[in-house]
């Protein structure tokens, strides 16, 4: 199951197949809708800039955006990647995306089945109802995330209460990175964290 829901929060899986399973009487939406491709997009787009803009240029922000949250990258970690989604009465509130861990991601030795979760937001209004934890128990669920050797995930240095939840699920810091933008700017750090399979 994919957790305790309240009354007006659903989690939506955006996958085909058998990963829909894990989560009993969720409804799924269809990939090719442009209404739900389109508010994912913009979904991204608000929460980045929310929770980052204030830490970023206006112009390494913007390139940012358009670089890695356009309607076709969403469109395509939504091929690539398994993309759950918690609803509300007004709509999209939040989402995490989660996948194979990428080859790049950090100087680790990687595993078969090994995982990463990429990305958790909730919109700024929705915060703190526990909408982010309800996400994180649905895809560490799935079973490629059960059954994953290492679940790695990377997140702002200076965002102590995320890595705070983090560490509840049995993630532990390994080391960080610096996080490029595109000016070159000197910016602060990702920490990298990992979960080792129970």
């Amino acid at each position: 199951a994919a957790g305790t829901m309240n009354s007006t929060t659903n989690i939506t899986v955006h996958v085909p197949g058998p990963l829909r399973a894990y989560c009993d009487g969720a409804s799924s939406l269809p990939l090719a809708a442009h209404t739900v491709r389109d508010a994912l997009a913009a979904l991204a787009r608000r929460t980045y800039a929310d929770a980052f803009g204030h830490s970023l240029s206006p112009s390494d922000l913007a390139a940012h955006l358009a670089g890695n949250l356009s309607d076709a990258r969403v469109l395509a970690f939504l091929d690539e990647d398994t993309v759950l989604v918690a609803e509300s009465d007004a709509g999209l509130v939040g989402y995490i995306q989660c996948g194979a861990l990428r080859p790049d991601f950090f100087d680790v030795e990687i595993a078969p089945g090994d995982c990463e979760l990429r990305r958790v937001f909730v919109l700024a209004a929705h915060q703190g109802r526990g909408i982010g934890a309800q996400l994180i128990d649905a895809a560490l669920a799935l079973p490629a995330m059960r059954a994953a050797p290492h679940v790695y995930l990377d997140v702002w240095d200076e965002n102590r209460g995320a890595q705070k939840l983090y560490e509840r699920y049995g993630f532990v810091a390994i080391g960080n990175r610096a996080f490029a933008v595109a000016s070159g700017a000197e910016t602060s750090f990702d920490v990298i964290m990992v979960r080792k399979r129970r």
